[in-house]
C-alpha cells in the first residue's frame, strides 16, 4: 500500500503533518503501541534553516523598510541598538511596526536598498555572489558605516577593482584605507594623461601637488652618468 499523508490540527493550533502506513518497530509485548519520536529526544533548531521572522521596521527618507532582524544583527551599530533596554510602560519600541520604525538620518534609502541586496543574496548561497557593479561601492559604504564587518572585508577587494584611481584615494581617505593611497598616487603620477581639472577637485590641494611633485623628485634622485 502507498504511504499516505494526513494534516490535522492539534489543541495547540499547530498544524501537523502525520504520515501513516509507515513501517515502525513495535514493542513485542504491546503490538499495538507506535513509538513517538518526539518523547525520546527533544526538539532542536535545524543550524541553517530556521530562520528568525521578527522584522524591524526602518524609514530612510520617505521610503519605509522591513527588514529580519537576523540580517540587521550581522552589524555591530544595529546589534548594540538591540541591546538597549526598552522604553517603558506602553510606549511603542523603535522598529517594532511601520507605524513606529527606527528612523536612520545620513543615509539614502537606495544605498540601504543596495546592502541590503547583497545582504540577501549572500544568505542563500554557500557561495558569495559577486554583486553588480553599482551595489558594490554604496553597499561597502554602508558595511562600513554599520560595521557589518564580514561583509566589509569580503567587499573590500571588489570595490578596489571597480574604482579609479582618483576615486580609489578619495575612498581611502573616507574610511581610512591606507594600503590604497601610495599606490594610487604612484599609478596617476606615472600615466601619460594629466589630472583633469573635475579630478584635481576631487583629490584637492594636497593630492594634486603630491602627484605634481612626483616626477621632479624623481628626476632629482637618478644620478647623472659618468
Amino acid at each position: 500500500m502507498e504511504n499516505q499523508s494526513q494534516i490535522s490540527a492539534s489543541t495547540t493550533g499547530h498544524w501537523a503533518l502525520n504520515f501513516i502506513n509507515q513501517p515502525s518497530v513495535t514493542n513485542p509485548d504491546h503490538p499495538n503501541e507506535v513509538p513517538n519520536p518526539s518523547a525520546s529526544r527533544a526538539v532542536v533548531l535545524h543550524p541553517d534553516f530556521c530562520f528568525d521572522n521578527i522584522l524591524i521596521a526602518i524609514q530612510i527618507e520617505g521610503t519605509l523598510f522591513n527588514v529580519h532582524k537576523y540580517q540587521l544583527a550581522k552589524s555591530e551599530v544595529f546589534s548594540d541598538m538591540f541591546k538597549m533596554p526598552k522604553p517603558e510602560g506602553n510606549a511603542p519600541v523603535e522598529g517594532s511596526s511601520l507605524e513606529h520604525p527606527i528612523v536612520l538620518k545620513g543615509v539614502t534609502a537606495s544605498d540601504f536598498a543596495s546592502l541590503l541586496t547583497v545582504l540577501y543574496a549572500s544568505h542563500f548561497s554557500d557561495d558569495q555572489p559577486t554583486p553588480e557593479a553599482p551595489l558594490i561601492i554604496p553597499a561597502f559604504r554602508l558595511a562600513q558605516m554599520f560595521n557589518f564587518s564580514k561583509l566589509r572585508k569580503y567587499l573590500l577587494p571588489l570595490v578596489e577593482k571597480n574604482l579609479e584611481d582618483v576615486d580609489k584615494i578619495v575612498l581611502s581617505r573616507e574610511f581610512d584605507i591606507q594600503e590604497w593611497l601610495v599606490p594610487a598616487h604612484v599609478r596617476l603620477c606615472q600615466r601619460q594623461q594629466p589630472l583633469s581639472g573635475e579630478e584635481a577637485n576631487k583629490l584637492g590641494v594636497q593630492s594634486t601637488l603630491i602627484i605634481m611633485r612626483m616626477p621632479l623628485a624623481w628626476e632629482w634622485s637618478i644620478p647623472e652618468a659618468p
